[in-house]
């Protein structure tokens, strides 16, 4: 597919409730596109998104505490994927904080993806924790 991969991508998914990780590596096998740039172009679908196929969003606090509680919830049926994902997001987050040291919310992301590392079912806890105690200061 190559070079139209954005135009036709509508097309490849018609009937499709959810991409799962198995309809996302289908989707790659026949677009060639790379992982980031598909979900990327998931991300802009009106499409149900696997938690492992969605990826952990840093674009803002919600996203991020919602992406990694729906991973929190994949943890324990798919354990090693579930971290394979959050400690990739965290590579992503450590090289963009190496770029600007001083950027605050790369230390809040670097924060809730080390507390979800260390303990992946405790995470949704402690967002919440954490949001609560935001509103009130």
């Amino acid at each position: 597919m190559g070079k139209n991969v954005k135009r036709q991508f509508p097309e490849l998914l018609v009937g499709v409730v959810e991409v799962s990780p198995k309809v996302f590596e289908r989707l790659l096998v026949e677009t060639g596109a790379g992982k980031a740039y598909l979900r990327r172009l998931l991300r802009e679908m009106p499409v149900r998104l696997h938690p492992l196929v969605e990826g952990v969003r840093q674009d803002g606090l919600e996203n991020l505490s919602r992406t990694l509680t729906g991973l929190s919830e994949v943890y324990a049926v798919e354990p090693k994927e579930s971290r394979e994902c959050v400690l990739e997001s965290k590579r992503h987050a450590q090289i963009l904080l190496a770029k600007t040291p001083g950027e605050a919310w790369r230390k809040v992301v670097l924060l809730h993806l080390n507390t979800w590392l260390e303990n992946p079912s405790i995470y949704p806890v402690w967002s919440r924790l954490q949001k609560q105690n935001a509103a009130s200061l």
